[in-house]
Formats: structure tokens, sequence, C-alpha cells
């Protein structure tokens, strides 16, 4: 985990992402490391200067190699569009850096909270489900990084136009690849961070199941103790009790732990996920349009090039799916722990017996249960921005047909 913190802070570094300093030894991020800040400032004033000269030359050498006009203009707004999530990154890394700083000690401290050996052989599956995921994540990203340096290498080497090969073209596009790593290494922060959050949710949800094993046994043996009535047994049933209600409670104050740090989270990335979101979706319109002028023209197919297209196409839905299913687990996985404590509560109650008609193990269920009931999970960035009603569905439903509509009239173009 050090290990790849490191490599991971240092890849940030290069490309100006944080400002931060980390030093992987101690575990221990300064705010105030001045040489790093300096550093920072610097190579985001220049990345900032370079976006709207890099814009326009890039249509320039589009028209003059005689690019349908067309797809100008969309490769236009898709840098548009990366420029507007640039600059909210940029902005993010700056307004909310002593946000962030303070996240990163709370995500250290989860992380040494739940990630002991027996918290983790207890949750092995959850833990290996999580790794998939991430390891999917990841792989899908530096495989997208890796494409977009080779497609840059061989348009530049196999193109027939002579502007694509003059010096400032080759550093324009080596300019949009240092933003897509940019891009690329906030998904995988914003995944992360989710995803460490949903783990610790399913550990605690293992948890509620054998909570209610145990309340279920004891809901028996106090049927047992009615009619074999034991005061040491008693005891110790009140005792079985007190332990519970002490698990429960804590439980609680995990998952509002939990649930404020996922506001926080995602507060953190909330617009610059926004605006990666439509750079993305103007991506794909980009990667459609291309696709359509390589196979439009069938006598001059590059089947390297296309395929390189066609990569960074399903990379990009790929990343978006991604993102979606780990917000929706996170839904799930809360809905799931509402059944959970409704079920625990019952079974609570029926153990409870004619000695305490509410005792604190029911009325801490019921705590959690109206804690996970009314502070519903609600996000602004899950399902494209969902803020408190169903307007974020809508959106995306619409994106993801608008997006069918367009591949669907490019098939019968070809056809």
């Amino acid at each position: 985990m050090v290990e790849f913190l490191t490599i991971y802070y240092y890849t940030s570094l290069v490309v100006g992402l944080t400002n931060l300093r980390y030093d992987g030894g101690t575990q221990i991020v300064e705010l105030y490391h001045w040489p790093t800040i300096v550093y920072s400032a610097v190579l985001n004033l220049v990345f900032i200067m370079l976006q709207p000269i890099s814009m326009l030359h890039s249509s320039r050498v589009s028209l003059n190699c005689d690019e349908f006009g067309a797809l100008v203009v969309i490769k236009l707004l898709s840098g548009i569009a990366y420029f507007l999530a640039y600059f909210s990154i940029m902005c993010m890394s700056w307004l909310k850096r002593k946000k962030i700083h303070q996240l990163y000690y709370k995500y250290l401290a989860l992380t040494r909270r739940y990630f002991t050996e027996t918290m983790l052989l207890d949750n092995y599956e959850a833990v290996q489900r999580a790794q998939r995921i991430f390891l999917k994540k990841f792989c899908s990203s530096v495989c997208k990084a890796i494409v977009v340096y080779v497609n840059i290498y061989h348009y530049y080497t196999e193109s027939p136009c002579e502007y694509v090969k003059s010096l400032p073209y080759v550093a324009i596009s080596l300019y949009y690849g240092l933003l897509n790593v940019q891009q690329l290494i906030v998904d995988v922060n914003v995944i992360l961070g989710l995803l460490l959050i949903d783990l610790c949710l399913s550990m605690l949800s293992h948890t509620l199941e054998e909570i209610e094993r145990d309340i279920w046994l004891m809901a028996k043996a106090r049927k047992v103790q009615e009619n074999i009535f034991l005061k040491n047994q008693q005891m110790l049933h009140r005792k079985w009790r007190g332990n519970l209600n002490r698990t429960v409670e804590a439980i609680a104050a995990e998952v509002m732990h939990l649930q404020s740090l996922t506001h926080e989270h995602l507060d953190i990335y909330e617009i610059p996920v926004l605006f990666l979101l439509l750079a993305v979706f103007i991506s794909l319109i980009t990667m459609m349009f291309n696709i359509m002028a390589y196979v439009a023209d069938f006598g001059n197919v590059q089947p390297l090039k296309l395929s390189f297209y066609v990569f960074i196409l399903l990379a990009n839905i790929s990343n978006v799916m991604i993102f979606y299913n780990i917000c929706e687990s996170l839904q799930r996985t809360y809905a799931r722990m509402v059944n959970q404590v409704y079920r625990i509560g019952i079974y609570a109650s029926l153990g409870s017996g004619g000695y305490v008609e509410r005792d604190t193990l029911v009325l801490s269920l019921e705590m959690l249960l109206m804690q996970l009931r009314y502070r519903e999970f609600r996000v602004t960035v899950c399902g494209l921005f969902e803020i408190r009603n169903r307007t974020g569905m809508i959106m995306i439903h619409k994106i993801v047909l608008n997006l069918m509509y367009l591949i669907q009239s490019v098939v019968q173009s070809i056809a």
C-alpha cells in the first residue's frame, strides 16, 4: 500500500495534480511545503496558458489536413470540455487542499481500523470483490494512457499530412496526453475512495449478520429459560445483550462516520467529476465521428488507427460504468443494512422476554434504523448528479438513449 501510494503521489506531482507533499516512510502529508506549492502553481499556470493555444492550433491542423467540418467542431468542443475539466480539477486542488489533507488522514485511520488480519479474513469475499473492481479500473486507466501515447506516435509516423509532423502539434499532442493522465488519476481517486467506503460498509453488514444470528439464538434460548427459570441464566442473558448493544452502538457510530466521509469525498470531487463526465460524453461523440471518418473512406482504412479509437471509446464507457456500478453498490449496501437492522430489531424485541420490554439493545437498533432510513444515503454525483430525486437518472437515461440513436444512425449510414 505504501509503495502504491508513493508511486501514485509522484505521478500526480509530475502532472501537476497535487500541491501537497507526501512522505512514504512516515505516511505524513505536509500541507505547507513551499517547493511543492511553487512547482505546482507554475505547472498549473503553464497548462492554463497552453490550453487556448493548443485548441486553436489543433483546429487549424485539422482544417489543413482536410478533416470534415463536423469533426473539427466536435474536436473543438471536446477540447473546451477537457479544459473545463482541467480548470475545475486545478481549482479543486487549490481551494480544497485543506479538506483533501484532512480526508487523507481520515482514510488512513479508516484503513488502520478496518484492514486488520481478522477483518480481512472474515470478509474475504468482499475484499476480493473490491480488489477485482479496483484492478479492473486501474488496468483500464493504465491501458488507456498507454494507448493514447501510442496513438500519438502512430499518428505522427503514419499520417500523410505534413502539419501533423510539426513540432508544435507534437507538443500539443503530448500536452493533451498529460491532461488525459490527470483525468485518469482523478477518476481513480474518486472510485478508490468510494470503493473503500463500500468495502467498510460490507464489513459492517457482515457484522450485522452475525448479530442477527446471535439474537435469533438468544430468542430461542429465552423460550427455554421461560420453562426452566434460572437466575444465573438471566444474568448471562442480560450480559450477552449488553455486549451486543455495545457492538450495535459501535456500528451506528461507524455508519455515521462513513456517511459523513462519503459526503466529504463527493463534495471535494463534485464539480471535477461533472466536467469529466461531460468531457467523456463529448469524447464518445468524437470517437464515433472519427470511426465514421475512417470507415466511410474504405480506400484508406487504417485498422490500427481504427482499433485505437475503438479501444478508447470502450475504455471511456467502461470507466463511466465502473463509477456508476460502485455508486449503485453503495446504495444497495445501505438498503441491505436497513433490512438487516429491521429484522434484528424484531428478533431483539422477541428476545427481550419478560424482564425488560424495551432494553438498550432494542433502543440502539431503533436509533440505527432511524439513522439509516432518515439520514438516507444521497449523493450529488452517483447516477450523474442525483440530487434527492430521480433527475440524475432521467439525465443519464437520455444520454444513453441519444448515444444509442447516434450509434444506430452510424450503422445505418454504413449499411
